[in-house]
């Protein structure tokens, strides 16, 4: 008689192919499972209980849980609210396993024992959870190749974000130089709203009337692709990747020199919005609270927004130029610079690594 394996669930969610599909899943690799919905709320990986804990959208716990809409995966279109997902930031990635689905998202997280899966999977939707079994079912395959053969899912996983990051890169970058068309219609709203939020707007306003008046810079498909390939080398993964807010390239750790000491400024993103002609950054290590801002570096608050000082305007001409590379550059001796004067917060706010080596 064939062993039974059980299926231990937390909460009130589970419907019949979704049960059917985990119990099929328990045969397959011998072993209990516990599943339970924290519902956007981060989890401990699970124990040694059961032989694989899912955790239905969910993070590592001490892992900040930020926003992101997640629009389809494994071909299923994700139905209104199921889209809610979170952003796996380089930090999060360096504790476990990524599962990229086929279009290039990224759904789940591989931590031990335990699978988190990234996005609201079963959130009420017409016909109540119909397709939840349909959404697992391909998390489990990936995850069993895992079990199989740890190399080839890492093949597998590369070969599907790094395909999909270009092609998503390549097709932002078409769509912005398309845009001209629709600026007459991107005024007539902005002017409409002007009174709501009138700073946020104007400067927008600013920024594609600006827009207009340049001249339509002569592209071409290699011209994307190099652009994608300058950029991932100055990852410290070695690739970038787009997310809802543009362009996202993991530029690693930060440390700056200043008065004898190296300190420690944390591990961090550049993000490029070529569709509103910003770029700012996120540190992955940590947030250092201050009496009046929060902040991920001593010229960078919580939202990004970068205090560039006297370079402001020569990155503002280079985003409005598209001369991402170039910006992206500047950002980086920018990030690695500390001036005292109306930080943030102070740099001694931040841990010293080490003492700096002095010269001769």
């Amino acid at each position: 008689m064939e062993t039974e394996f059980e299926v231990r669930v937390e909460g009130n969610f589970m419907t019949v192919p979704l049960e059917k599909c985990l119990q099929e899943f328990a045969q397959k690799i011998r072993s209990s499972i516990y599943i339970s919905y924290p519902h956007g709320e981060a989890r401990d990986p699970g124990g040694d209980d059961f032989g694989l804990y899912i955790y239905l959208w969910s993070k590592p716990s001490r892992r900040s849980m930020k926003e992101m809409n997640i629009p389809e995966a494994y071909g299923c279109v994700l139905l209104d609210g199921q889209d809610e997902g979170t952003i796996l930031d380089s930090c999060d990635e360096g504790v476990g396993k990524v599962i990229v689905e086929p279009s290039g998202y990224k759904v789940a997280l591989i931590v031990g024992k335990t699978i988190y899966v990234l996005f609201d999977l079963i959130h009420n939707c017409p016909g109540y959870l119909s397709n939840a079994e349909k959404l697992l079912k391909p998390i489990l395959d990936d995850y069993f190749l895992y079990l199989s053969n740890e190399e080839e899912f890492d093949k597998e996983m590369k070969g599907r974000l790094s395909s999909d990051d270009e092609k998503k890169f390549v097709s932002s970058y078409r769509d912005l130089t398309g845009r001209s068309h629709s600026i007459e219609g991107d005024i007539a709203s902005l002017n409409a709203k002007l009174g709501e939020k009138k700073l946020i707007i104007s400067e927008r306003l600013s920024r594609i009337k600006r827009l207009q008046s340049m001249p339509t810079k002569e592209v071409d498909e290699s011209t994307f692709e190099d652009v994608y390939q300058f950029l991932c080398k100055f990852s410290s993964t070695g690739s970038i990747s787009m997310i809802h807010s543009g362009i996202c390239i993991p530029v690693g750790q930060i440390d700056i020199e200043y008065e004898g000491e190296i300190y420690d400024i944390g591990m961090f993103d550049v993000i490029i919005d070529p569709m509103n002609f910003r770029i700012g950054c996120r540190n992955n290590t940590r947030v250092v609270e201050g009496e009046v801002f929060d902040s991920y570096h001593p010229h960078v608050d919580v939202s990004g927004e970068c205090c560039l000082g006297n370079i402001a305007w020569e990155i503002d001409f280079l985003m409005m130029e598209r001369e991402w590379e170039v910006a992206l550059m500047l950002m980086l001796r920018f990030l690695r610079s500390y001036s005292p004067e109306n930080p943030y917060n102070k740099i001694e706010s931040w841990p010293v690594k080490r003492k700096a080596r002095k010269n001769g």
